[in-house]
């Protein structure tokens, strides 16, 4: 059979305990989902709604789900009796499911060795989609000519190094990156290394985190203006021609970013590809051409042909290729937001009433936590016996198809019969490696 390390092990035990018959009925009587006897149990409520999530985009009829718990879990309820258990308490129940998943610890399934200077390395982003117009008083959305829609901005943030996912929460569409990280839900501590997109920063937030005896690495706003450390504009375009010139593949400097409010930074530089130079034009002047703007101005072009890092990690810790290869790191995030959407089908909707629809938008949720934490369990292995890494997106893809296997396996204790664990494990033995398809790395 397969031979699992002791820390895989360990990760599909912590998976395990997620969905005990204990945690859930804590969850509902937490949140006043149950409080007496009856056919429709916490642990029978979650599973319902995990068979509606995976089917057909996440809708089921009530028809269809009397029939599901009749024909699979041998319990007749009526149709009404279902609806009825569509309430606050219950949406609620379900969300703190979702938050106690999110919450548990996983070791690393790649090699970070690299950044092995770093406590963690928190790679941080969102993504948002529009809701139906009644769940407006749930989540508020951006609305067009006074009217008020409704959308949801899922807020993701988990540690590279550990797997452990440090934030996930569901907010407001209106409510944007900046002021998400002005708040900064999760404490920043000594030693953590923060990627993130360009919404998040700003000179201020790298001063916080610089003071806190932490780390960030990110992109330069291409808005933000550069000086030398005798306050002279810094010219990029020298920078570009000099790296063209002698073949450069990389260059670092210090300079300052900002007029007003200034910082000292490592600022690291590689060349971007013709594609991605032409690609960023391109969308540039899309962009001109919504505001009646169709001149690009010319310091703006030398920026696009080069890929801009800032940081404030000395080069001792990290040189220049290692910051490439970390900032890296973040575009795996944006894949899973691809799943999250194009898989599972987060921003599918319903007509459906309220506390239904977020009843099963949470347990898509709740499948994806649990699909994405035994997708690690699967790269790890096959990172660790044949040193290749798999597609998340193709994981992802036979993980939804083959959820019943994941159910068998959460059902199961002990290390004895590992027979659900070897069918999972093998599927993923061929296709599901990472193509090579591109010989250069983009960064946007």
């Amino acid at each position: 059979g397969i031979q699992l390390s002791v820390e895989e092990k360990m990760n599909i035990d912590i998976l395990r305990n997620s969905l005990t018959t204990r945690i859930l009925w804590n969850c509902a009587e937490a949140n006043g989902f149950y409080k007496r006897f009856g056919k429709i149990t916490p642990q029978v409520f979650i599973d319902l709604l995990l068979h509606c999530a995976l089917h057909q985009a996440g809708y089921c009829s009530l028809s269809q789900m009397s029939n599901y718990l009749s024909w699979q879990l041998n319990i007749d309820v009526s149709k009404q009796a279902i609806d009825e258990r569509f309430t606050d308490s219950a949406y609620k129940y379900v969300l703190s499911v979702v938050n106690y998943i999110a919450g548990q610890r996983m070791s690393s399934a790649l090699d970070t060795s690299f950044l092995e200077a770093f406590s963690r390395v928190r790679i941080k982003d969102s993504t948002k989609f529009k809701l139906p117009c009644w769940l407006k008083d749930q989540y508020k959305g951006h609305g067009g000519f006074g009217d008020i829609q409704s959308g949801m901005c899922i807020q993701f943030e988990y540690d590279l190094k550990s797997n452990a996912i440090i934030g996930f929460s569901l907010t407001n569409e209106t409510r944007n990156d900046f002021e998400e990280s002005r708040e900064e839900p999760q404490p920043i501590l000594s030693n953590d290394l923060l990627i993130r997109d360009l919404g998040y920063w700003s000179i201020n937030k790298f001063k916080q985190i610089k003071s806190a005896g932490a780390f960030f690495l990110s992109r330069l706003n291409t808005t933000v203006e550069l000086f030398d450390l005798q306050g002279n504009r810094f010219e990029l375009k020298t920078v570009y021609q000099k790296m063209k010139k002698y073949r450069l593949t990389h260059q670092q400097f210090i300079v300052r970013l900002g007029i007003k409010e200034q910082i000292v930074v490592r600022l690291c530089v590689s060349l971007a590809s013709d594609e991605v130079y032409e690609k960023r034009i391109t969308t540039l002047k899309k962009q001109n051409q919504r505001y009646k703007n169709a001149t690009i101005r010319q310091e703006t072009k030398d920026r696009y042909h080069l890929n801009l890092f800032v940081t404030n990690i000395p080069c001792q810790i990290l040189d220049t290729p290692d910051i490439l290869k970390a900032y890296h790191f973040r575009w795996q995030i944006e894949l899973i937001f691809k799943q999250w959407k194009s898989i599972a089908g987060v921003a599918s909707v319903t007509a459906v009433r309220a506390e239904r629809f977020l009843c099963i938008l949470y347990a898509k949720l709740i499948l994806i936590l649990i699909n994405y934490r035994f997708m690690r369990v699967i790269q790890s292995f096959y990172y660790r016996t044949n040193q290749r890494l798999l597609s998340p997106y193709k994981c992802m893809q036979s993980l939804w198809l083959h959820f019943d296997i994941i159910c068998d396996i959460l059902k199961r204790k002990g290390w004895r019969n590992t027979t659900y664990i070897d069918s999972l494990v093998t599927r993923f033995s061929r296709n599901h490696y990472l193509e090579n398809r591109k010989k250069h790395i983009t960064f946007e």
